[in-house]
């Protein structure tokens, strides 16, 4: 497979990572968290520095009349594109560039971290915060945090290959360290990774268990290598150029091509998300009776949190804030809680892949409709009454479902796979196709509501909702943004066929299957 593409630099080529686990001795480990505490120091820094100036930045006139306008619904696009270009122009003068993060972090990193962090190692520690603040600046956050010092979880990273950071042979080099990278016995699938050139290399610290490991992450240049087995075939069956239709909801997928009709829980392949969360609520409820048993000052007859301002000051520490005092119980749920976290990512993640490969079995030209999480996430604004009972309407959405199944996340993931093995990921307007709403027989489209799960065909064919929408996405013709309704009444007598018996399968399943589906 080519590494490089027509009209591509070295810079814009596809970049896979390989992760390598370090033979540090404790000495080695104990060097190595001063350069993490180095680095977080440098981060903490310039954190601190740019919340001055992004407070200055607020109280400019251009600030408050250019977001004026911004929300005003009133204002026209051309009034609203003159305000984003004075931001623009204003959050240069203060100093939100990426150039001007890096400048900084050279004026702040001298004596002791000057000696710990390698100049393009302190770069790519200014560029994580101009990140932030970038996301700050963009109006999708609230507030950029410091970095604590019991934070174990944290990555370095260099510009190149170069330098005192980098990977030579075997080794990593980071300072005056020289350490092996353990790399495991006769495995085709690195040695073929290691066969790509080294961009550049990073550094992993994260904790398992309570124990704090350490790895070497390879950036490499190219699509990451396809497994196969000693044979010389691929380990994981591929439908090259097959069609693939996809509905994803917060919670469920349905997947349909020629090949197969599938649909499923999200994050459900190696156990379900959602005990790990439940034992996730369990341990906040325990933890927040222990800390109400611990800090019974800060707390009222009621229940509520006593607001910190109205505190005496020796229940306040020296930031104004709530002095909170910790058991030894209280630790260890935490850290309890703290690992069953990392349990549930890397089952969400794990899951997520042997859900691609299902996929790239059926097809590599995936269609999917264009979807924003996040909106779906958050609460609802406007309030609402129940007519039965008149009392008012929850506003909570979806947020909890997109956090377990990180549907977003596995979007993501199939479009750089697809990527790799040579097809493509398309994501149609859901305002036009309207997958939810066509019948491919009468070619109309009838409203539904969420609560009605099947889809009723011309001649009375009952469909589950979800499949016939992965059905229409898989003949969206994406250069003229329409359905293809001859190949879809092609198509429709072997789908349904495949359809009844995944459908069966479902039916017979013991696991969870949310409402939503329609089945239980």
């Amino acid at each position: 497979m080519p590494i490089h593409r027509p009209g591509q630099t070295v810079r814009e080529t596809p970049t896979h990572v390989l992760r390598l686990p370090l033979c540090l001795e404790p000495w080695q480990a104990a060097e190595i968290d001063k350069i993490f505490e180095a680095s977080r120091l440098l981060y903490n820094s310039l954190v601190r520095r740019f919340k001055q100036q992004y407070r200055l930045y607020q109280h400019t006139r251009q600030y408050k009349i250019s977001t004026t306008a911004l929300t005003d619904k009133k204002s026209s696009k051309k009034a609203k594109s003159r305000a984003r270009a004075i931001l623009k122009q204003t959050q240069e003068e203060y100093g939100f560039t990426r150039p001007a993060f890096e400048a900084a972090s050279s004026e702040l990193c001298g004596g002791w971290l000057k000696d710990r962090l390698y100049s393009m190692v302190r770069q790519k520690v200014a560029a994580d915060c101009w990140r932030a603040f970038s996301t700050l600046l963009g109006g999708k956050g609230k507030e950029v945090k410091y970095r604590g010092f019991h934070d174990k979880e944290a990555t370095l990273q260099n510009k190149w290959n170069q330098g005192p950071f980098r990977y030579d042979n075997g080794y990593f080099i980071i300072g005056k360290l020289t350490i092996p990278v353990e790399f495991p016995k006769h495995d085709p699938y690195v040695e073929a990774c290691m066969a790509h050139r080294v961009k550049y290399c990073g550094l992993s610290r994260y904790e398992i268990r309570g124990k704090t490991r350490y790895q070497l992450l390879l950036y490499l240049e190219g699509f990451a290598p396809v497994k196969v087995t000693k044979d010389g075939e691929f380990k994981h069956p591929i439908a090259p150029g097959e069609e693939v239709g996809i509905d994803i909801g917060t919670q469920t997928i349905a997947i349909s091509s020629r090949n197969g009709v599938w649909a499923g829980v999200l994050a459900s392949e190696l156990g379900d998300v959602q005990s790990l969360e439940n034992k996730i609520n369990c341990l906040n409820r325990a933890m927040d009776r222990s800390r109400r048993a611990t800090n019974p000052w800060a707390f009222r007859e009621d229940g509520q949190v006593i607001p910190a301002v109205e505190l005496p000051p020796e229940h306040r520490n020296r930031y104004g804030r709530h002095d909170w005092h910790e058991s030894n119980h209280y630790a260890a749920m935490k850290a309890r809680r703290k690992e069953l976290y990392r349990k549930q990512a890397a089952i969400r993640r794990q899951s997520h892949w042997l859900l691609i490969q299902i996929i790239v079995s059926l097809g590599t030209v995936i269609h999917v409709e264009k979807m924003n999480f996040n909106t779906l996430a958050k609460r609802a604004k406007q309030t609402k009454k129940s007519a039965r009972t008149g009392r008012c309407l929850s506003k909570k959405r979806f947020g909890h479902s997109i956090a377990n199944r990180a549907p977003a996340m596995l979007i993501e993931m199939l479009g750089n796979k697809v990527a790799a093995l040579g097809g493509t990921l398309y994501k149609s307007n859901p305002w036009e196709i309207k997958a939810s709403q066509v019948d491919h027989q009468t070619r109309e489209y009838t409203k539904k509501s969420l609560s009605q799960r099947f889809h009723y065909l011309k001649d009375g064919t009952a469909i589950q909702r979800d499949y016939y929408s992965a059905f229409i996405e898989q003949h969206v013709d994406e250069e003229n943004n329409i359905v293809n309704f001859e190949a879809c009444a092609r198509d429709f007598p072997g789908f349904y066929k495949m359809y009844q018996a995944d459908y069966a399968r479902l039916a017979a399943l013991n696991g969870y299957l949310p409402t939503s589906m329609g089945i239980k």
